[in-house]
């Protein structure tokens, strides 16, 4: 069960140019910053990462969003196990309530990420009990829920 976010944003967008974009953007990322910047504003998602030693990126892709500028920080693991699940050809609907909360990713199909304690990376699963898919992504640093 979701808590009610009477103040969140949906932003509808395609799976593959944002997978794509997420690709582009993780290449200057290394195990110390796996944060990446998604700035939605003004019809575009760009998407900023940082690195000391092997330097940034900044990628920008054109989305139907012209609400007030919004940011929040992902771990690009976990975006990009979400997104690469999915088929690049279908929308999918990003819900961010403020650049604090968690980001909720809604796509037709049931998704649900597992974290697996103790090894470092989760794993899918799939159901098929529910229309919408739901997946929490935690802003930085990233932790992500089991529903």
């Amino acid at each position: 069960m979701f808590p009610q976010r009477t103040q969140a944003v949906r932003i509808d967008v395609q799976v593959g140019p944002v997978y794509s974009a997420l690709r582009q953007a993780a290449i200057v990322t290394d195990e110390e910053s796996r944060g990446i910047d998604f700035q939605f504003g003004e019809g575009k998602l760009v998407l900023d990462a940082r690195a000391a030693e092997v330097g940034e990126s900044q990628v920008e892709l054109p989305i139907q969003y012209d609400g007030a500028p919004i940011a929040v920080t992902m771990d690009h693991r976990f975006v990009s196990d979400f997104l690469r699940a999915l088929d690049p050809e279908k929308p999918f609907t990003i819900e961010i309530e403020n650049e604090e909360s968690a980001a909720l990713f809604l796509t037709e199909r049931r998704l649900r990420l597992r974290r697996h304690a103790p090894g470092p990376r989760p794993s899918l699963t799939f159901g098929v009990r529910r229309c919408i898919a739901a997946f929490i992504i935690f802003c930085f640093p990233c932790f992500c829920l089991l529903f």
